[in-house]
C-alpha cells in the first residue's frame, strides 16, 4: 500500500515520479536497478496490466487523498 507519507516524501515541485509495471517474466534487475530510487510491489501474485495500473492508481488516489485532509471513505 502507498503511504501518504512515502508520496509526500516523494512529490516536490518540479519533479516527476514514474512508475513502471514489469511484464509477468520479470526484468533484468541488475540493469535497472542503479536507476530505481524505491520499488513497490502488490506481492507474489500475478494480475493483468490493465488491473496493476488500476490499482495502483487508486493506491496514488487514496495516498493523496488522505495527505490532503479530504475523507477517503464516503
Amino acid at each position: 500500500m502507498i503511504d501518504s507519507v512515502w508520496l509526500t516524501k516523494r512529490s516536490h515541485p518540479g519533479s516527476s515520479t514514474v512508475y513502471i509495471i514489469w511484464w509477468p517474466y520479470g526484468i533484468d534487475e541488475k540493469k535497472m536497478m542503479p536507476y530505481v530510487d524505491h520499488v513497490y510491489s502488490f506481492g507474489k501474485q500475478t494480475m493483468p496490466h490493465g488491473l496493476a495500473k488500476l490499482v495502483l492508481l487508486e493506491q496514488i488516489y487514496r495516498a493523496t487523498t488522505i495527505h490532503d485532509n479530504k475523507s477517503y471513505h464516503y
